[in-house]
């Protein structure tokens, strides 16, 4: 009796064995296989016993196969780093990483470890390892993670640095045992084995998890033509019977007394309820759109002219557009029929980027608006943590002995200084701003700020331009006059230091192709231009005169300038001080005039603003200079 049993209970377990095997994961020769497993299933918790390992022995392992690659800089975040280093990470970044709000994430509750190698500024080189306290949780680690892939798949990513977007837009993400982790690295295969061999194959790498990829259409890349519906009835400037306003009175008229008709390169809806229109006119016209919700006068730019058009959101309409000179007759008119649209989203695309169009030829980035409006002013508790982070900064500077002032040199944003270009539907607040709210916080903390406001405002209407209009940035004679207040400022320690005569450098005007604002538009390279400035000096510079344009045009290429990097003046027999210079993209139009006036300069990586008291502490600047404009205060309030 007990051998039939004995028999029968063997059976059975055969039984189960083999119906296991034929629905259990696989390994071939010891590899994890893929499995194909419906998305959103319970994640089980292996049986085997994994190697308890921590998330930052994961991430080393996994960045030490990059070693002999050129990385783009990155911070290594991990749990147990020391607060006050640059590897310490404060629970409230784990909501910046995915939102740009430093709030914490509700993922961080479910963490035991966790190691964040983030990059710093516009690149996507990136590792992230999560070890969760109970595997059950791993699906709120993994959506965590494509958030975060989510948020560095965007425009910012695309209009600074498009070479690195293959990077996150073919992340992996991935769990195993109790981890979560996400490769935006150059060789995510070899990555993951260097995961598969750390677990000696005992664990299954699962990807059935992950969200479905990216639509294709999405991911090919924004082209902004293709979000334009075709315009209705749009007749040619050269048609004859062109619709034109009041065209019996101006038939008798010479052709030397009416202004010629606006050629028109550019045609197209930038929202549901707004179409953009601009090309060439007579220089000096005013360009005239009648038609619309509202009527639009803008002068033109050295010939160049571009509106947007706010038209009637319930039936089509119909807008009429005249240039005039003045002394001459109104040009005849060209008409458009327009109607309202659905599924414009051409600024949306963009993020931050979106464009504001301004009057006679001012355009700005979206991001402009909040510091203009006063809507992202800081609430008390937030000045106070902004006071005691920077103040810790001068605190660690003593630390070492270090007698480096910390000066933040301020540019403006442009639509503060051209305010009266901004459409009407953009109101400037008129009480106290973020940037206010910073600048007094910085010199509480200790800190050095050259605000730049009020020599902008001198300078704005000086017959060579302190800022481009199709272009974000200051153009380098703005740049000139943040020169002189840095350098004179600076010069009261250092008088050999004082900025150059003005002799020494000549500017002049020409026009090129437009600039980075005109680029989100998704206009052809040669649709439109601006006639701008541009510098000659008469020294040799250290290293060489950069030219920082991007061909015939005012986009700047921040690969010129933009990597970690030293600078040593090649003038003798001066005492020269030196410097550490954290900085955004309008560094780019500043530098040249820089590099001879300090003794050695060390460029921090662009949009890098960590503060690595090691590195710094190496150069022993007497100044560590962060050259910002107040559109990107937040990209260095939590640094």
């Amino acid at each position: 009796m007990i051998r039939i049993r004995s028999t029968a209970l063997l059976l059975i377990l055969t039984i189960i064995i083999a119906f296991t095997g034929c629905t259990g994961r696989q390994q071939n020769n010891g590899e994890p296989v893929e499995t194909h497993e419906p998305k959103n299933v319970d994640i089980p918790v292996t049986a085997t016993e994994l190697p308890d390992l921590s998330a930052k022995e994961i991430a080393d392992a996994i960045m030490s196969i990059f070693e002999e690659q050129e990385l783009s800089p990155m911070t290594r975040y991990f749990y147990g780093a020391k607060e006050g280093t640059p590897e310490y990470f404060e629970p409230e970044r784990s909501g910046w990483l995915i939102t740009g709000k430093m709030n914490t994430d509700p993922v961080m509750d479910s963490l035991s470890d966790y190691a964040f190698y983030v990059p710093k500024g516009w690149y996507a080189f990136e590792v992230d390892v999560l070890k969760l306290k109970d595997s059950a949780d791993l699906s709120k680690a993994i959506a965590y993670l494509e958030a975060r892939q989510k948020r560095q798949n965007g425009p910012d990513l695309e209009f600074y640095n498009p070479t690195d977007l293959p990077l996150i837009r073919n992340a992996s993400i991935f769990a195993v045992g109790n981890y979560a982790i996400m490769l935006a690295t150059s060789d995510n295969d070899k990555a993951r084995q260097v995961v598969a061999d750390l677990f000696e194959g005992k664990a299954q790498l699962r990807t059935d998890i992950v969200t479905d990829p990216v639509d294709e259409e999405q991911i090919k890349g924004y082209d902004f033509s293709e979000a334009s519906e075709d315009i209705v009835q749009i007749p040619s400037v050269n048609n004859i019977d062109i619709t034109m306003l009041e065209p019996e009175s101006k038939k008798d008229l010479p052709p030397d007394q009416i202004t010629a008709i606006p050629e028109i390169t550019v045609s197209k809806y930038t929202h549901n309820t707004m179409f953009l229109l601009g090309g060439t006119c007579e220089e000096g016209a005013v360009i005239r759109v009648r038609g619309g919700t509202e009527e639009i006068n803008s002068r033109s730019d050295y010939g160049d002219w571009l509106v947007e058009v706010p038209i009637d959101p319930e039936k089509p309409s119909t807008l009429y557009l005249t240039a005039e000179v003045s002394g001459k007759e109104e040009s005849d008119t060209v008409k458009f029929i327009v109607r309202p649209q659905e599924g414009i989203t051409l600024y949306e695309d963009s993020g931050v980027f979106g464009v504001v169009v301004g009057n006679d030829y001012f355009t700005w980035f979206q991001d402009c608006i909040p510091t203009f409006t006063g809507s992202n002013l800081l609430k008390e508790n937030e000045i106070e943590n902004l006071k005691s982070r920077y103040a810790r900064k001068v605190e660690n500077l003593r630390s070492r002995d270090l007698d480096t002032e910390i000066i933040i040199l301020m540019v403006p944003s442009p639509m503060r200084i051209y305010a009266e270009h901004v459409p009407s539907y953009i109101q400037q607040t008129d009480g106290i701003t973020l940037t206010d709210q910073f600048n007094e916080a910085m010199k509480e903390a200790g800190i050095t700020v050259i605000d730049l406001r009020d020599v902008m405002f001198a300078h704005k209407y000086d017959p060579f331009k302190i800022f481009h209009r199709t272009d974000s940035h200051w153009s380098e004679y703005g740049a000139y006059f943040g020169y002189i207040e840095l350098m004179n400022y600076i010069a009261k320690k250092f008088p050999d230091a004082a900025p150059r005569p003005a002799s020494d450098f000549e500017f002049y005007n020409k026009k090129v192709n437009y600039g980075d604002i005109y680029a989100t538009l998704g206009l052809g390279r040669t649709e439109l231009k601006e006639y701008s400035v541009f510098v000659n000096f008469k020294f040799n510079p250290p290293g060489g005169f950069r030219n920082i344009y991007n061909g015939d045009s005012l986009v700047i290429d921040h690969n010129v300038t933009g990597k970690s990097h030293v600078t040593e003046s090649n003038l003798r027999g001066l005492n020269l001080p030196t410097a550490y210079i954290m900085r955004d993209s309008f560094c780019g139009p500043i530098f040249n005039f820089l590099t001879d006036r300090f003794s050695a300069i060390t460029w921090q990586a662009m949009w890098d603003y960590t503060f690595d008291i090691y590195r710094i502490s190496q150069a022993k600047p007497d100044y560590l200079i962060y050259i910002i404009n107040e559109r990107n205060i937040k990209n260095i309030m939590y640094e």
